[in-house]
């Protein structure tokens, strides 16, 4: 049997500057990531980081994506399903409820994505959680995602910023 030991590792603390930074950093890249169209062909480049995962929905499966292509096709295809489903279906808006800064380089930010009809009336209102890390020489890109339902709590408080 492998005995287990505790190894405490000291990380450096962030200065208020350094999490205003990060969560403006984080903030802007899903603002753009919903305003471009989440299936907008930069979202390739500019949105996701690879190998990725997603964890699975009733829309699409648990998926690990290694390049750029073959995570379009399954998000075309959860798009698909979805628009399938509501065929009025318009735009999401991404409203964040918390982001949890774990270190310099990754976070974990959960919220709302609200998928709207052509004529303003909701359709779908679902709970999002997605984990960003700072890849270097391209900032701030989405690594993992998952939905899930509105009303889960995580222990998360709504409206905050906390650092781990």
């Amino acid at each position: 049997m492998t005995e287990t030991k505790n190894i405490a590792i000291q990380k450096p603390e962030l200065t208020e500057a350094e999490i205003l930074e990060i969560q403006g950093q984080v903030t802007e890249k899903l603002n753009s990531y919903y305003a471009m169209g989440q299936y907008d062909e930069r979202v390739k480049t500019d949105i996701y980081h690879f190998p990725f995962l997603y964890l699975g929905d009733e829309f699409a499966p648990a998926f690990a994506g290694q390049d750029e292509e073959e995570m379009f096709e399954v998000s075309k295809k959860r798009f698909e399903m979805l628009a399938k489903a509501e065929p009025d279906l318009d735009h999401s808006i991404y409203s964040i409820n918390s982001i949890t800064i774990l270190n310099k380089l990754s976070v974990i930010v959960t919220g709302n994505n609200h998928s709207f009809r052509k004529d303003g009336s909701l359709i779908l209102d679902e709970g999002v959680i997605y984990i960003l890390s700072n890849i270097e020489e391209k900032g701030w890109r989405i690594t993992a995602m998952t939905s899930i339902p509105v009303n889960t709590s995580l222990g998360l408080t709504k409206n905050s910023t906390s650092v781990m």
